[in-house]
């Protein structure tokens, strides 16, 4: 493990659309209802049994989606303003550097959100970026920045993408993997549509990097689920390397930084953050007391908040 310390033309079509034609694809490749004993048919559809059950899945991970979807439909007009100092440059060197990346590089942003980061990956890095999320709102604010007609963006979910095997060389997720429902099926997903030599590269926290959050001072009914939904670090790489990944290894990252108590209170009530945007509204509330209290009894004066991020690689 290696600690680093920082310094101070879109396509259309549905979802459905697009697996329609990847089952279709699928479906000539290993065999159709037609003619073929191996595959148990539905006489209704004409779909074989491997296709009627990816479609029953993917419908099932997109009810699932649901609570995250309503927040982010909610949050994305008001997303970017609370990652201002998410250091987006940086990082895109860092994946760059620890990725080899070539121009020629194809990178799949998996969960890309508005598309800050994906965006950034054609300035320089690449010249073919595709940016995948499930919420339609964040893609509309994604397609509304400068220079986003540089990137193709697709409305899909991470365990069901419909994009063709070994088609890129590198998978980015931010911030993302806690979202998804279907994480090992999300692992499979990226192997299949990495090339040979491919790298995936997973921003994310670790149990002890979450647990150092002040946040949770003020608002600790969010711990407990966000410690749910992230996979700590050790259990990371063993899902990647139980599915084929190989040389799988990770870096630790920590910069100071400072918030404001009234900042946090105003990422609160915009629900910047998904960690209390999915909150109840008394737990938020709760917690936007607490803060109003320490303002009461010390001001509004800046707490220590370090930014902390893990970052794990994985080589196809």
């Amino acid at each position: 493990m290696d600690i680093i310390f920082l310094g101070a033309q879109a396509r259309r079509g549905s979802l459905y659309l697009r697996l329609k034609e990847l089952n279709s694809a699928r479906e000539t490749k290993s065999g159709s209802c037609e003619g073929k004993e191996s595959y148990r048919c539905n006489e209704r559809t004409g779909k074989s049994e491997e296709t009627v059950g990816r479609e029953n899945n993917i419908q099932l991970n997109w009810s699932k989606t649901e609570s995250s979807l309503g927040h982010f439909a909610v949050a994305s007009k008001n997303y970017d303003q609370g990652r201002l100092d998410d250091k987006v440059r940086f990082w895109i060197e860092e994946v760059a550097q620890k990725a080899q990346l070539s121009p020629e590089s194809r990178i799949l942003d998996v969960g890309c959100g508005t598309g800050s980061f994906t965006i950034d990956f054609t300035k320089d890095i690449s010249r073919e970026v595709v940016g995948v999320d499930p919420s339609r709102g964040m893609l509309a604010q994604a397609k509304s920045k400068p220079d986003s007609s540089r990137v193709e963006w697709i409305v899909a979910v991470a365990e069901y993408l419909p994009l063709a095997d070994g088609r890129f060389d590198c998978i980015f997720m931010s911030q993302v993997l806690h979202h998804i429902t279907g994480k090992e099926a999300a692992v499979k997903e990226s192997l299949r549509v990495l090339d040979r030599d491919g790298k995936i590269v997973i921003r994310t926290f670790s149990h002890e990097q979450l647990r150092q959050k002040p946040v949770f001072r003020f608002f600790p009914e969010a711990l407990s689920s966000q410690l749910r939904g992230y996979t700590d670090i050790p259990e990371l790489e063993a899902i990647l390397t139980h599915h084929g990944y190989r040389s799988v290894h990770h870096y630790s990252y920590r910069s100071e930084n400072y918030m404001l108590p009234s900042q946090y209170i105003e990422a609160a009530e915009k629900r910047w953050w998904s960690m209390l945007g999915l909150l109840s509204d008394e737990d938020r509330q709760r917690g936007i007391a607490r803060l109003r209290e320490y303002i009461r009894k010390n001001g509004d004066t800046k707490i220590r908040n370090d930014d902390v991020f893990t970052m794990v690689i994985g080589k196809k």
